[in-house]
């Protein structure tokens, strides 16, 4: 049974982001926050994830080589919004995740209500700045950082430069150009993007990557350090200390030392609060 159409049809009632999971063995269910909603009430097979992974491949333009066991690819539809997919194999039997965004991101101003902190967060526009946002989710970081580059854009006249795999929203010019690259279509690493961005001299460049961990863009960003630009990077996690012990757990003290400020990134009822540390290197802990 090709799942495709209904998530697809499901999608377009949702005007926040949502997400879909097809396990072989239990139904398939989307997700919002932390609850779940079966989307049909029988357990779903194997060849039923194989199918509706198939019907989603046929959204894909062009020549994209995908994986048949494992992989990720995105793509947009009138009405529903961006969709990404992300799949891979489990004892055997293919596991799908299915996340919605819309096409645009909220408005900054609708998922922060302090207009004095968004004024705050504004400034790293006019420094050269090295930002590590940490959110408890990827998919946080990305619907904030993204509803703060399109506030930008809208605002001031900049060149924004984004690094992205897969590719989240389609930002629109206004005031500002965006340049959106996505690793794996249009590059084939973050490496061949920075050096690009290099000779672009964009005023912000902007990193996602799903395929890397944490400490992979640590050290990635440690190789082009220092940067005639503001460069926003994430992780995931739920605190400052957390930044600060997983710093000193793998000896990377340096972070402390590049890392200009942290944005720390906490939701309830999709609403997001920020709070923002700076002099990371006053505040390491002995060890």
């Amino acid at each position: 049974m090709n799942l495709a159409p209904v998530i697809l049809d499901r999608f377009k009632g949702e005007n926040i982001p949502a997400e879909v999971l097809l396990i072989a063995g239990t139904p398939p269910v989307l997700r919002k926050g932390k609850s779940f909603e079966k989307l049909v009430e029988r357990s779903i097979t194997p060849e039923d994830i194989r199918e509706t992974l198939a019907a989603l491949r046929q959204h894909v333009a062009g020549k994209v080589k995908l994986e048949p066991e494992k992989g990720l690819f995105s793509f947009g539809l009138s009405g529903v919004g961006r969709v990404r997919v992300i799949y891979f194999t489990q004892r055997g039997s293919l596991v799908i995740f299915v996340a919605k965004t819309p096409f645009s991101p909220p408005h900054l101003e609708e998922i922060i209500g302090e207009e004095e902190k968004i004024k705050e967060l504004e400034c790293c526009i006019n420094e050269k700045k090295l930002i590590k946002v940490v959110a408890p989710s990827n998919t946080v970081y990305t619907l904030f950082t993204m509803s703060f580059l399109n506030y930008i854009g809208n605002k001031y006249q900049r060149v924004i430069y984004t690094l992205e795999r897969p590719l989240s929203y389609l930002l629109k010019h206004s005031q500002s150009i965006f340049i959106q690259r996505e690793v794996g279509i249009d590059l084939s690493d973050l490496d061949e993007g920075m050096r690009e961005a290099v000779m672009v001299e964009p005023d912000l460049v902007y990193i996602n990557d799903i395929y890397y961990s944490t400490r992979e863009i640590i050290e990635f960003i440690r190789h082009f350090y220092p940067y005639p630009f503001t460069v926003i990077f994430g992780s995931v996690g739920f605190s400052f200390e957390e930044v600060l012990n997983f710093i000193i757990a793998h000896r990377d003290g340096f972070v402390v030392e590049l890392v200009d400020e942290v944005w720390l990134i906490t939701e309830k009822e999709y609403k997001y609060f920020v709070e923002i540390k700076r002099e990371l290197k006053k505040e390491q802990p002995q060890v």
